[in-house]
């Protein structure tokens, strides 16, 4: 049963047709799979779609946000290690809540491997820096 992390940046394929689409829908929706999401990506995602007018894709992000995807708290550990990853990665504030969201994950479920779905290069990286294996909707077209 694959376990996976979407940052924003690739969980809006779903929402929204463009590159990656296709592929992130087919892993969102697979048989089994478990799909995580930082408690913060409520607020970015509500702000992505709302800004485009894209209602009724926000419609459909507030239901599967209440009833389909699994949410990492945000703890005040995991502010902390977002506050570091800032400093040493140079991450955006939310950026660098997304990744430590998916390392507090990892450290949790340590026992099974946790994927990081991202479409953000420099995210990427960093996540790749911490050892989180990774994987980029843009190479998936």
């Amino acid at each position: 049963m694959p376990s996976r992390f979407f940052d924003t940046s690739a969980l809006v394929k779903y929402y929204v047709e463009e590159a990656g689409s296709a592929w992130v829908t087919r892993l969102i929706t697979e048989s089994g799979a478990r799909n995580y999401i930082a408690y913060i990506t409520g607020v970015e995602m509500t702000a992505a779609l709302a800004r485009r007018g894209l209602i009724s894709s926000l419609r459909r992000f507030e239901s599967d946000y209440a009833n389909g995807f699994r949410r990492i708290a945000l703890p005040e550990s995991t502010v902390e290690k977002a506050r570091s990853l800032s400093r040493q990665r140079r991450l955006r504030g939310y950026d660098a809540i997304q990744l430590a969201s998916a390392q507090a994950l990892a450290d949790a479920l340590s026992a099974q491997r946790i994927e990081f779905i991202c479409a953000d290069d420099e995210l990427i990286r960093a996540a790749q820096a911490l050892g989180l294996p990774v994987d980029n909707p843009h190479l998936h077209p």
